[in-house]
């Protein structure tokens, strides 16, 4: 048998925020599924809606006022006067209705799907799971993207760019539109 000279590839240390400090995602003892913001430049998800087909025992239904999200199989049902049992967070802030579906993603680092009680962490809106979408911060040095899409049979398009940096040693910023 022939034996490789080449070194052993390994994928990358996928750090994530879901007990409230930077953690890697092998430490975090929870039902976790992370998909990165390049990851989701690259699939084209425009939304929560596009993304549930992907991550297992997500689910999505779109229905009137409300929308339903389920982490395996469990949800609060599509009452609009009902807080989601699937609590959603964009840059620790809570979103408590499920219209927060149907928003369009812009920047993200990163979404971590955390599947099952997250109550310790998140609250008691938190019972069935939590989303956690962080949005990307200004880095070290000025980057940016600009992507543009087109769609000729329905005449759809969409343009989105980003940029950000450092302003001074101690200050950065960042700016999306879409």
């Amino acid at each position: 048998p022939r034996v490789s000279a080449q070194p052993a590839e390994f994928l990358e240390e996928v750090v994530v925020t879901a007990q409230k400090l930077a953690q890697s995602l092998l430490e975090v003892p929870i039902s976790i599924s992370v998909v990165t913001g390049e990851s989701i430049q690259n699939r084209n998800f425009q939304s929560l809606f596009d993304l549930s087909y992907t991550v297992p025992a997500m689910h999505l239904t779109e229905s009137g006022p409300s929308d339903e999200i389920r982490l395996r199989g469990i949800g609060s049902g599509n009452n609009g006067s009902f807080e989601q049992s699937v609590g959603t967070f964009v840059d620790g802030i809570y979103h408590g209705r499920a219209r927060m579906s149907r928003a369009m993603f812009l920047d993200l680092e990163r979404i971590e799907i955390m599947k099952g009680p997250q109550s310790t962490y998140f609250g008691n809106n938190a019972i069935a799971g939590a989303l956690n979408l962080t949005t990307r911060r200004p880095g070290e040095e000025l980057e940016g993207y600009v992507s543009a899409l087109y769609e000729a049979n329905h005449c759809e398009y969409a343009l989105e760019a980003a940029a950000g940096g450092p302003l001074s040693a101690t200050l950065g910023a960042r700016i999306a539109l879409r």
